[in-house]
């Protein structure tokens, strides 16, 4: 596999996804406590003071920390999609949110920050969308920049069982990684094939997302640095 094109396909894929987001306004009440996703990310936007969201879209994770927390000071939106984060910084200006930063550009982009440098990390579908040589990269890096103690909020999309696998036509081109149209779509890993490379963290809780209304769930990981 040719890491370096798959990543280029997915970058160009998911910008073109985000062509059409529309900036919102947005406040506390748009994001409701009752599901599982906003209730943690409460958590991290409460006990964090700087966050960093890993591959943000359109910052869904960072927005509803920052509004639903009382704690953080300052957070940033990194993505490689500029119509994510043209989107993301329309929203910030319309809903008049402040102390929120974008930074346009892939998990190298990480390497400019310091070790221990943020206390609450957010990502988000990302992890088990990449190469996995790109996915083992991107969790060095939040390993490197989260601060011992610090939150990391991981969110995964639902596993892939064979049968679905073949009802939506994903094609396998490597080791647990599928493809649609020839994009990377799942790297599909068990719920404690994930939390095992997460070893040196501490597992706070495992929640589940609906994203597809009566359909399989995402799955969701509060984690804790040790």
């Amino acid at each position: 596999m040719n890491i370096k094109h798959e990543n280029d396909k997915l970058i160009d894929f998911w910008n073109h996804q985000f062509e059409s987001v529309e900036p919102m306004e947005l406040s506390k009440e748009d994001f409701s406590v009752e599901k599982d996703l906003n209730r943690l990310l409460k958590v991290v936007g409460d006990t964090s003071k700087k966050v960093i969201d890993v591959g943000s879209g359109w910052g869904y994770g960072i927005i509803a920390a920052k509004l639903l927390g009382s704690m953080m000071e300052e957070g940033y939106a990194l993505d490689p999609s500029q119509h994510a984060l043209h989107a993301y910084q329309k929203t910030l200006d319309k809903s008049h949110i402040t102390g929120l930063k974008s930074l346009c550009g892939t998990h190298e982009e990480l390497k400019a920050f310091a070790d221990d440098m943020f206390d609450g990390v957010i990502c988000s579908n990302v992890l088990d969308v990449v190469p996995l040589e790109t996915s083992m990269e991107i969790i060095d890096e939040i390993k490197r920049v989260l601060k011992p103690q610090g939150l990391c909020l991981l969110k995964f999309n639902f596993f892939l069982d064979d049968a679905l696998i073949e009802r939506i036509h994903m094609e396998k081109i490597d080791e647990d990684t599928y493809t649609i149209n020839g994009v990377i779509r799942g790297l599909n890993k068990t719920t404690d094939a994930w939390i095992s490379i997460f070893s040196d963290f501490q597992l706070i809780e495992k929640a589940e997302f609906e994203r597809i209304p009566n359909g399989p769930k995402d799955r969701v990981l509060l984690l804790r640095k040790k």
